[in-house]
């Protein structure tokens, strides 16, 4: 079963668990990290989003991890860019498309390998 929720300008579909509560996001993170082994309590965690379905990714990562947690949004309405700066205060951008996205993850990934070359 799944609810259509209906945003300004997409429509998401959203599980439901098998008693029929709402999945979100937050509960995909809590099982990718069961999977793989990793602990939102420690180390650098960064969320990525645009709508209001990401902010339950947000609020569980910084529930673990208050000091260790950013956030990267993608040309948010202003309700999501308000819940998100009230939440992560100076922790959070807020970036006006995804290919700015792109390029400083990009950037980030390869920078170890250009330091390495210059050695």
């Amino acid at each position: 079963m799944f609810d259509v929720v209906h945003l300004e300008l997409d429509l998401e579909l959203v599980l439901k668990t098998h008693d029929c509560c709402k999945w979100t996001k937050a509960n995909g993170i809590r099982f990718l990290c069961e999977q793989v082994g990793a602990n939102l309590g420690t180390g650098n965690v960064l969320i990525c989003g645009d709508t209001v379905s990401d902010l339950p990714m947000v609020e569980t990562a910084h529930e673990k991890n208050p000091n260790g947690t950013y956030a990267i949004f993608v040309n948010p309405n202003a309700e999501v860019e308000s819940k998100l700066v009230a939440l992560m205060k100076e922790k959070q951008v807020v970036v006006g498309c995804q290919e700015v996205l792109h390029a400083v993850m990009a950037k980030q990934i390869l920078k170890p390998m250009f330091v390495m070359n210059e050695v």
